[in-house]
């Protein structure tokens, strides 16, 4: 494992204010992996919430808002942005089989995209 790792955070200061990126390196430990994972890393919005939306689309319940949650990590630092370095599984804790559910976000945000339009 590295040394340190460079975080990069958007913030912002308040509802109407414009988002800034804050970037900072901290010293590397075995209980940041969750953290690291929950992070928005090299303009990528992480593994954990793209496997969230994967769970929550897999749901009868949670599929009533599967368009609009597709459309959020469809945009710029969205899903498509994932490298498939699969740094995530290595870094995961719990073994969450992230990168099948990066996957089929992909491939769900793709036809999304593609076809979305029609239900308009």
């Amino acid at each position: 494992m590295p040394e340190f790792v460079n975080l990069r955070i958007r913030r912002q200061a308040a509802p109407a204010a414009k988002p800034y990126w804050e970037e900072f390196r901290v010293r590397y430990r075995p209980h940041l992996n969750v953290i690291i994972c929950l992070m928005d890393i090299n303009s990528f919005i992480g593994a954990a919430p793209v496997a969230q939306v994967h769970y929550f689309n897999l749901h009868p319940s949670g599929a009533m808002q599967r368009d609009e949650r597709l459309q959020g990590v469809m945009g710029e630092g969205g899903v498509m942005n994932c490298s498939n370095a699969q740094n995530c599984v290595e870094a995961c804790p719990k073994g969450i089989p992230l990168t099948e559910a990066i996957a089929a976000v992909k491939r769900d945000a793709t036809w999304h995209g593609l076809l979305g339009w029609l239900k308009e």
